[in-house]
């Protein structure tokens, strides 16, 4: 795993994201800030994800704790247990569950775990429109036996129904995550694996069709143009630069307007 692939430089998709939902003035400050430190919910995808894509190391970098993660017992298991990521009881069954149901699944099973593959693979390039340096951290890398390279990204999901995947990927960004990757990798084709959260854990695999990565690759180009722009001006405004006129949605009743006249 690329475990110092977050400290080094370069513009990676979640950082464009932040510009495409937000402004340049969000890009510049996730930047200058990045977030620091853990949350319950990071841990336990990051768990998932070990668990499902590198099984050998989810074996000993894991372990579940029956207790309360915090004061001295917490502290003294930690101290027992150097190196080695303590989760909750639930937690832990749960990414086994999911990685059990991802490596049973007759296409995500051989994606994921494969001999012709590798895992948590760093990328970085330089861009050859802009000359930014980009990177990206891929899932999964495979190279098939007729020289083909494919990228596989895993996402646990609400459900894999495609309606609401194809709905995930337009407002989550994924075609352009899948087209960083594919630019980056020098990819011949990207796949997106999906598993439900809950119980029983479906399974389902898309791949990306060429419409769906070119219309993510047009985005990311507009986005890492935006910022060399921004990067050269050393300006990086905000969402508005000008004043707006707000205008009710089309669903708000119109008032109407009682045009009698008085006696």
């Amino acid at each position: 795993m690329g475990s110092d692939y977050y400290s080094r430089p370069g513009v990676n998709w979640s950082r464009l994201r932040i510009l495409w939902k937000g402004s340049p003035l969000h890009y510049l400050h996730a930047t200058e800030h990045p977030e620091a430190g853990d949350t319950p919910s990071r841990v336990n995808l990051r768990a998932i994800h070990c668990a499902a894509l590198e099984p050998d190391r989810w074996a000993t970098d894991y372990a579940p704790y029956d207790g309360t993660r915090r004061g001295k017992a917490w502290q003294a298991w930690k101290e027992e247990h150097p190196g080695v990521e303590g989760l909750t009881r639930r937690a832990w069954g749960e990414a086994q569950a999911i990685a059990d149901a991802l490596h049973a699944h007759p296409l995500a099973g051989p994606l994921l775990t494969g001999d012709d593959g590798a895992s948590e693979v760093p990328m970085g390039w330089v861009d050859a429109d802009t000359d930014l340096l980009c990177k990206g951290l891929a899932d999964r890398l495979i190279t098939t036996a007729d020289g083909r390279r494919l990228g596989v990204d895993l996402k646990t999901v609400g459900s894999v129904d495609a309606d609401e995947i194809t709905r995930m990927i337009w407002r989550l960004g994924w075609h352009g995550q899948a087209a960083h990757y594919t630019a980056g990798g020098g990819l011949d084709g990207f796949a997106l694996v999906v598993v439900e959260q809950a119980a029983p854990h479906d399974v389902a695999v898309y791949w990306f069709d060429p419409q769906t990565l070119a219309h993510g690759e047009a985005l990311r180009r507009r986005l890492l143009r935006q910022v060399a722009d921004c990067t050269e001006a050393d300006s990086w405004p905000g969402r508005y630069a000008e004043e707006q006129t707000l205008t009710l949605p089309h669903w708000v009743e119109p008032i109407i307007t009682d045009t009698r006249s008085t006696p």
